[in-house]
């Protein structure tokens, strides 16, 4: 399913905001075995966040266990936000 976005919506508190997986991101989720919903529990509830690079990305970091390695890992997701383009 290359070139297709996947998009899920996820709810901070009051508001939603769609999230789009790159083709990038979802090759590495494959590869690492890593289940999207690790990825939203860290998007929803990081134990901490930095800015990226270039300034318009954030990464959110939380510490989770993998199964497949049994031991605790730290999960990396960048997020850049866009504007959304009226449709």
């Amino acid at each position: 399913v290359r070139g297709r976005k996947a998009i899920r919506r996820l709810h901070y508190r009051t508001m939603s905001k769609p999230v789009r997986y790159s083709g990038h991101a979802l090759e590495n989720l494959r590869a690492r075995k890593i289940d999207k919903t690790e990825v939203e529990k860290t998007i929803a509830s990081p134990e901490r966040k930095e800015p990226g690079h270039p300034r318009s990305r954030v990464v959110y970091m939380r510490r989770c266990h993998d199964e497949r390695l049994d031991k605790q890992v730290l999960l990396r997701v960048v997020i850049e936000e866009t504007k959304m383009s009226a449709s």
